[in-house]
């Protein structure tokens, strides 16, 4: 029953919410997963790819811009304190 509960566990960290996975969460990690494995298997073979220099920017960048993203839906950035409030209304409110 442990391993249940742990793959329970893995799945609800992709859950968006309690009924929906993330798409982000789960593109995120599948081109994680894909950008370690080209990685690796290049290195273990020995082998260069003359495309790998645009597909690791590419999975750099998808990786980064969707931790901005959940940064800033973790309210890691404010733009207000009260609903409905506007930009530059902070010494009003």
């Amino acid at each position: 029953m442990k391993g249940v509960k742990s793959v329970r566990k893995l799945i609800n960290m992709f859950k968006k919410d309690d009924t929906a996975l993330s798409i982000g969460r789960v593109c995120a990690v599948g081109t994680f997963l894909a950008f370690i494995g080209i990685s690796v298997y290049l290195a273990v073979i020995g082998r260069t790819w003359g495309n790998y220099e645009a597909f690791s920017v590419g999975c750099v960048g998808y990786i980064i811009a969707q931790l901005g993203n959940k940064y800033v839906e973790m309210r890691g950035v404010k733009i207000g304190d009260k609903e409905g409030m506007k930009i530059g209304d902070r010494e009003n409110g």
